[in-house]
């Protein structure tokens, strides 16, 4: 049942369709004859009508029209009448434009109605537009150079408002336009589609066009309005796009008719949209988005750089206006709110309000291209890392207030000075000017507070004054000098203070501390215990790259003479330091010669000089390339070398230009009763030539010589060659000295050193090749024994016409020869032989027995000088283990008048002895003392016994011991049954 009832509904709809179908088809067809007739009605009546079609044209266009060719054909809506080499121009003027084609679009039911044709469009094709030949209608002449712009524009309104309407479409089109900056200048526009429709009151323009290459690529303009009586453009709404606009170029267009040109940006290329409401011809809110790169803006063409954002821009009230935006990018800057409003009158009141953060390192760059008058100069040397968020408000009476919260990793001053650390705090401007603001930071290991205010006198300027602590070793750390582990350590207080002035491209600063709290074990005189104040002032002014520095302590005064370079880093290009109680006799003078020639000089008087330290610190700063050269005349109260002080040391110094960093010559001379000598270094033509010292005489005293000269050796170059007229020592002399020394990366060898003297030549190589230790060989050939133990402050209670002295022996590199602990860390081996001499004690002698050596030791005892004939020997040696202080041996043997072993230890620190000694043969040879023990019966049996132990045999033994000190030695008999 269902089924049936639809397959008669199917045949139902399928029946009224049919009934459709022939009607539409008839109306079709009618429609085709209907716009066919239309067509031949056209085609006929075209030569005829032409006077018509003309009048058309001058009614739609308000222009006359020109033409060479006339005709019809079929287009998109309809038949158009098609006229070729058109020229249109005002009413018996000339040509405004030429095109190649004129369109003209009937009206087919009006044709078709009255049989008359009426057009619906007019397209141009390809004109040539030149705005330029405009009249003004009140001179009916050309326009002239400073009304252009204004004179085409009336003209161009008055024209618009004689048209009565219709639609007016242009394609591909060249327009002309008048420069209002340039008097015989114009600009053209490649319009590649326009559109101009008036129906009554409503107007409807569009238009796309490329843009002249100083304007930018292209843009695109839609506008719709309705016009009222004596006013062409009322109510309406406007939308223009522009893509790779140049902005400098419009400014310059606009410069000379709108008064608001001077603040459009005068450089960037971006995309532009804005979107606008117009009321009564005026506007009233827009919509603005734009996207721009490399953007500045006057006056004084600040760089802004990147701009994007939207903006939306209203009148709130009659002739006030508001401009907000929510989130924009102004160069470095994240824009989280803006919002500005003004009002009307000559001088309008200006409302701002907004929020903005970035980075510092970003704004600083930014800030250091503006070219606002010393702006970039003062922003040229500072560097921050961190964020910065700025709020902007203004006051109704028209002050702006501006704050910059800081919150910054890092921030340096200048190159030369170490960065400020950590800084926090907030930076007030009003109006211009800096409110006195407060930053916290970390300098120089210390907390440290700024204060920046403006300068209250002599003009603009600003103040910024510190106060903190810092640390010794961060500021070693920062002077860029290596103590080569001389410890300094400790905090103190210190205060300063800067003034800029921007005006005269000057500065001054100062700075004051007092050191307490702050220990050096540096070098004399920069040595000082941590609660000894030593106060320094330091002043600095400078101006235009040329400055001038003051320093003033407990012992010393300075002046030095400054220059800034290209990077901005401040070099010292000449000065005089003046060491001593009394005031500088005289400071640097600009003026004076030696100051422009680029000059260090040193003077006074310094209580205490440690030479090799201060030679080694001279070293260091060689890798300095701005170092200058020296020249110094000081004397020095006490100048340690070699473990001893020399009390009035007269030094002198000359360098080259460069000399501290190697590239010339200097020459130090040193002058007192027990010291003088000089030392050479080579110029830079001569590189690899050695440092020459050559001292005429030197005075060790009781230092523990040669040893003492090995610091000198260490601080004096890469290479060096050092020669000593006369070593004295205990009032002794030890000969000449001559030496070669080589340090390359972090290795010192010392080869070959010869001491030669009246009795004695001394060989030895010393060499630290690793870090951990030094080693050395050495060979003592004499000649007189007794002569050189005398020389060498020993007591001479042997003698021998041949004595040698070997020994391989090595110490830890960190402890010096002159440090007391230096023996206690010495190991190796030692030997020594003797051969044709004799043995006794020297009655008065109060030299230091040679300990090596104990035999005299174990035949005088404390109780009983020598006083017998010398005991005479063929052959005296012995063998030695070095090690914790102690000499070891087991071989010592006494081969002469009498026949003696002896084995044990010998405390080289300790100064003791603790040994044992066999005495096989020669007992009528021996001294008294020794006699009166071994007559004993005891010691008779002990004798025969150690001798036939010796032997072989198996009896009971007895043994001789030396114990005691050096200075007092004592021997006994002790034994023990087997």
């Amino acid at each position: 049942m269902d089924s049936m009832e639809e397959t008669s509904r199917g045949q139902g709809a399928r029946a009224a369709g049919g009934r459709w179908t022939l009607p539409v088809l008839l109306a079709l067809g009618a429609l085709c004859g209907v716009t066919f007739l239309a067509y031949r009605i056209a085609l006929a009546r075209v030569p005829q009508y032409r006077a018509a079609l003309e009048r058309l044209v001058r009614t739609r266009t308000g222009l006359d029209v020109r033409f060479n060719e006339l005709g019809v054909s079929w287009g998109w809506y309809g038949p158009e009448a098609v006229f070729g080499a058109v020229e249109l121009g005002e009413p018996g003027g000339r040509a405004l434009l030429t095109a190649s084609k004129l369109i003209v679009d009937f009206d087919v039911w009006h044709a078709m109605h009255t049989g008359e044709l009426e057009a619906q469009r007019v397209t141009l094709i390809a004109p040539d537009i030149d705005l330029a030949r405009l009249k003004s209608p009140a001179t009916a002449q050309p326009m002239r150079t400073g009304g252009r712009s204004s004179a085409a524009a009336s003209a161009a309104t008055e024209l618009l408002e004689r048209w009565p309407g219709g639609r007016v479409d242009i394609q591909d089109a060249i327009l002309t336009v008048p420069d209002p900056a340039h008097a015989s200048g114009s600009d053209r526009v490649d319009v590649r589609r326009a559109m101009l429709l008036r129906s009554g009151q409503t107007w409807r323009v569009y238009a796309q066009a490329f843009l002249p290459q100083r304007l930018g690529r292209a843009a695109t303009l839609a506008l719709q309005f309705t016009s009222r009586p004596r006013q062409l453009l009322s109510d309406g709404r406007l939308s223009f796009e522009g893509r790779g606009l140049r902005f400098g170029g419009w400014s310059d267009l606009v410069r000379a008719s709108w008064p608001g040109a001077p603040y459009l940006p005068s450089a960037g290329i971006g995309n532009l949209r804005v979107s606008a409401t117009l009321v009564k011809g005026q506007l009233h809110d827009a919509s603005v988005e734009v996207h721009a790169d490399e953007l500045a803006v006057r006056p004084g063409d600040l760089a802004v750089g990147r701009l994007q954002g939207s903006f939306d821009l209203r009148e709130i009230s009659p002739a006030h206006w508001q401009l907000v935006t929510r989130g924009a990018t102004i160069g470095p800057l994240q824009v989280a709110s803006l919002e500005a409003s003004w009002g009307p009158g000559g001088e309008p009141q200006v409302r701002i309000e907004g929020a903005a953060g970035g980075r510092i390192e970003e704004l600083l760059s930014w800030l250091s291209r503006s070219p606002a008058t010393g702006l970039a100069l003062a922003m040229r040397d500072l560097q921050g890392r961190g964020g910065v968020i700025l709020h902007l408000d203004t006051t109704a009476a028209g002050a702006v207030q501006l704050s910059a919260a800081i919150d910054a990793d890092r921030v340096q001053v200048a190159p030369q000075l170490p960065p400020f650390e950590q800084v926090r705090g907030t930076v007030w401007v009003s109006s211009g000017r800096l409110l006195r603001s407060t930053l916290h930071a970390t300098w120089l290991g210390g907390v440290t507070t700024l204060h920046l205010a403006e300068r209250e006198r002599g003009g603009p300027g600003l103040s910024v004054q510190a106060d903190g602590a810092l640390d010794a070793r961060e500021l070693v750390a920062a002077s860029g000098i290596d103590t080569g582990g001389a410890r300094v350590a400790g905090r103190t207080d210190w205060r300063g203070e800067l003034v800029w002035d921007p005006a005269e491209h000057a500065w001054h600063a100062r700075a004051d501390a007092s050191f307490v709290g702050i220990s050096s074990q540096l070098p004399d005189p920069l040595a000082k215990p941590e609660r000894q104040p030593s106060p320094l002032h330091v002043d600095v002014t400078a101006s235009d790259g040329l400055g001038r520095a003051r320093v003033a302590g407990e012992n010393v005064r300075g002046a030095f003479e400054l220059a800034a370079q290209d990077d901005g880093v401040w070099l010292v290009r000449g000065g005089l330091l003046q060491f001593g109680d009394s005031p500088a006799q005289r400071l640097l003078d600009a003026s004076r010669a030696d100051a422009t020639k680029g000059l260090l000089e040193l003077r006074g008087r310094l209580d205490s000089v440690d030479l090799p330290a201060w030679l080694i610190l001279w070293r260091r700063l060689a890798a300095v390339p701005e170092a200058l050269p020296v020249e110094a005349d000081l004397k020095v109260g006490e100048l340690t070398l070699a473990g001893r002080r020399y009390p009035e040391v007269s030094l002198t110094a000359r360098t080259q230009p460069g000399i501290v960093s190697g590239r010339d010559g200097a020459t130090l001379r040193l002058d007192s009763p027990a010291l003088s000598g000089t030392i050479d270094w080579p110029d830079a033509a001569a590189a690899q030539l050695p440092v020459k010292v050559h001292l005429e005489r030197i005075d060790l005293q009781d230092s523990p010589a040669p040893l003492a000269l090995a610091p000198l050796l260490g601080a004096l170059g890469i290479t060096s060659e050092v020669q000593a007229d006369e070593i004295l020592w205990h009032g002794r002399s030890l000969g000449a000295l001559d030496a070669h020394v080589a340090q390359r990366a972090g290795t010192l060898l010392v080869y070959p050193v010869r001491l030669a003297g009246q009795t004695q030549d001394l060989q030895a190589t010393i060499g630290c090749r690793t870090p951990e230790a030094c080693r050395a060989h050495f060979v003592l050939a004499s000649r007189d024994a007794a002569q050189t133990l005398r020389d060498f402050g020993f007591r001479a209670d042997l003698t021998s016409a041949d004595a040698l002295l070997r020994g391989d022996v090595e110490w830890p590199r960190e402890v010096s020869p002159l440090d007391p602990a230096w023996l206690a860390n010495v190991s190796g081996h030692l030997s020594v032989e003797l051969t044709n001499g004799s043995l006794r004690a020297v009655p008065g002698d109060d030299g230091v027995p040679f300990a090596l050596l104990p035999v005299a030791a174990l035949l005088a005892d404390s109780s009983t000088p020598l006083t017998e004939p010398a005991l005479a020997f063929s052959r005296l040696a012995a063998d030695y283990a070095l090690r914790g202080g102690t000499a070891t041996t087991a071989d010592l043997q006494f081969d002469g008048d009498a026949e003696i072993r002896l084995d044990g230890r010998i405390g080289l620190t300790t100064r003791d002895y603790d040994c044992t000694a066999w005495i096989l043969q020669g007992n009528e040879q021996l001294p008294a003392t020794l006699r009166s023990f071994l007559a004993t019966p005891r010691v008779a049996a002990a004798w025969m016994a150690l001798h036939d132990l010796i032997t072989g045999a198996d009896h009971t033994s007895a043994q001789l011991h030396l114990g005691g000190t050096w200075d007092a030695p004592e021997v006994r008999i002790e034994g023990s049954d087997k």
